[in-house]
């Protein structure tokens, strides 16, 4: 279709027809966006309305007009303003903040939210970096959570969250997420996803950190400040260790776990989103660090003398927490971390092992990972059971440690196994160790056959060296 009013028109239809408030996006990093032209549209109790690039955002003028200030707050949810109504967001606090304390002729300011719930850090990065020529950023103010490494889910086709992630069609319904054991195995707890201690933690901060560092050296070819704000509650440390990569550290800032917790500033004792005074409060941490940072050269402004004041504490705040908290091992021996699961019987510590792609049952997604104590280095052990399916008689499942593949499953219908595998000399002094599984063929299950299995998985350990020669494999590359 190439005439694009008639296109527009098509969509708006499609739109007004439909219910939920999110559309795929062709970016399969992106994930999905918003609906395009939504009218007030319902969503966790408020409204929502959307521009023509599916952000709940005006339309703004592209290319930019002379004398307007621009400033992009790229996030997830809590930049989106969840539960919040579009004027209680943090974004139009902070316009309307800077506005009221500038008094300049011919000059306004446009604080954009680039936002999109649950984007991870590498949505977030890669829409903002491909769409700069459209948004022309003055400033980039980039705030990330604990959720921002999960897999982005994708769209059903009435606008609702899908369970499979467009950036990994391969894992089909084998999504990453730190909240799997609440969701999927019935934990209270979620797993170690955010940690940084093995292997597959270390993969997804590594894929953010390129994201931020992609985005961050692109602006600043532009001559645009970046800043990325830490909202990782006592996890920030963590995650300043492992995203900062080529950042300075005045391109950092911390919300500390202390600000975090405040539960004036919540939605609900259930949600921690920023209700209306908890925007305002973020809204005036974001003018001091502007102001204090000098980030907008060409805009002066003035000081909030005491709440300056209250602002220069948080955030100094935020930066002693550091000391403390920046040793992920220290943090992993706060918490029992196991070295072996049964899927017979879950346990809150070994559910909170599960990075994804295991249910309750056992049953193993196209793609699963696993993180486990090393206390032997010697084999991975693992039992389980094929499916009594046979359409996959015959398909072996790579089994991998780390970034190694250490030998394979080869499922026979009903067929009960018991493999051990041996963990490559490389890989055998690392304290944490990430074992995965990665199948090329699967079947559905469930009433609506929207979940996707392989086999069954019964226990899995990491063992000490084993000499009784139970289906051992040797190491394949």
């Amino acid at each position: 279709m190439t005439d694009e009013r008639l296109k527009a028109t098509v969509v708006a239809d499609l739109v007004r027809a439909g219910q939920g408030i999110f559309d795929s996006h062709v970016d399969p990093i992106v994930g999905r966006v918003l609906q395009p032209g939504l009218d007030g549209r319902e969503f966790q109790n408020v409204p929502v309305s959307t521009n023509h690039y599916g952000l709940r955002e005006r339309n703004w003028a592209a290319p930019k007009p002379a004398g307007i200030t621009r400033i992009a707050l790229l996030g997830d949810s809590f930049i989106f303003g969840e539960g919040t109504t579009e004027q209680e967001r943090v974004c139009h606090q902070l316009e309307k903040l800077i506005a009221a304390q500038t008094d300049r002729p011919q000059w306004s300011v446009e604080v954009l939210a680039i936002a999109v719930p649950s984007w991870n850090i590498e949505s977030a990065c890669a829409w903002l970096r491909r769409a700069l020529d459209r948004v022309e950023p003055d400033l980039v103010l980039h705030l990330s959570c604990s959720n921002d490494l999960d897999d982005v889910e994708g769209v059903r086709g009435f606008g609702s969250r899908s369970r499979s992630a467009p950036a990994f069609p391969m894992r089909a319904d084998g999504r990453l997420t730190y909240c799997h054991p609440v969701w999927f195995l019935k934990a209270e707890n979620i797993n170690r996803l955010i940690w940084g201690v093995d292997w597959e933690s270390q993969e997804y901060y590594r894929r953010a950190r390129e994201a931020i560092e992609n985005l961050a050296g692109e602006l600043e070819r532009r001559g645009v400040n970046y800043t990325h704000v830490y909202h990782w509650s006592n996890w920030n440390a963590v995650a300043r260790k492992h995203l900062q990569g080529s950042l300075r550290d005045d391109q950092q800032a911390m919300i500390p776990e202390t600000f975090q917790e405040r539960a004036e500033f919540w939605i609900g004792p259930q949600d921690r989103h920023w209700n209306a005074l908890g925007s305002i409060r973020v809204a005036e941490l974001l003018y001091s660090l502007i102001r204090q940072r000098d980030l907008l050269p060409d805009v002066e402004l003035p000081s909030l003398l005491e709440k300056d004041e209250d602002a220069r504490a948080v955030w100094a705040a935020g930066e002693q927490e550091l000391p403390d908290r920046e040793d992920p091992l220290l943090m992993a021996r706060w918490q029992e971390f196991g070295s072996s699961l049964d899927t017979r019987a879950w346990t809150e510590f070994t559910a909170t092992l599960v990075h994804g792609g295991i249910d309750y049952d056992g049953y193993v997604s196209p793609y699963a990972s696993v993180a486990l104590r090393n206390v032997t280095g010697g084999h991975v052990h693992l039992t389980g059971k094929a499916l009594d399916a046979r359409v996959l008689e015959g398909t072996r499942v790579a089994v991998h440690v780390d970034g190694l593949t250490v030998g394979s499953i080869e499922l026979a219908p009903g067929q009960e196994f018991d493999y051990r595998f041996k963990i490559p000399p490389p890989l055998a002094e690392r304290p944490f160790l990430s074992v995965r599984f990665e199948a090329g063929d699967w079947v559905y299950t469930s009433g609506d056959l929207q979940h996707t299995i392989v086999f069954q998985l019964h226990t899995l350990a990491i063992e000490a060296p084993d000499t009784s020669g139970v289906q051992a494999a040797e190491l394949v590359r």
